[in-house]
């Protein structure tokens, strides 16, 4: 029998990123979680608006949700948000970024 410790590793990338609502300071996003490694994974969303001073990591908590919710943002902020996949060993980020328009409101 193998042990659990033979199959942790990289977790894989989430993936089915997508908006879901918009208001006027904040967007839900959502995701789908990948393979965890072999290991418990967690998840940080990093965003940051296009006019703002760089881009911030935010952990998801429950560490089982695939939506967030970034709060505080600019009215009609173009925000840019990806993901990131992290269990004990590794830490993995999505490759394609998504971008929001603050025009996308759709309470």
């Amino acid at each position: 029998m193998r042990s659990r410790d033979a199959y942790s590793g990289k977790p894989d990338s989430p993936y089915g990123l997508r908006f879901i609502n918009a208001t006027h300071d904040s967007v839900t996003l959502s995701w789908q979680p990948g393979f965890n490694g072999g290991l418990p994974q967690r998840f940080q969303v990093r965003y940051g608006e296009v006019s703002g001073e760089g881009m911030k990591y935010e952990d998801v908590v429950p560490t089982t949700a695939n939506t967030y919710t970034v709060k505080g943002l600019s009215m009609l902020a173009v925000v840019v948000a990806n993901w990131r996949a992290l269990n004990t060993v590794h830490t993995i980020t999505s490759a394609i970024p998504l971008v929001v328009t603050g025009e996308q409101q759709v309470h």
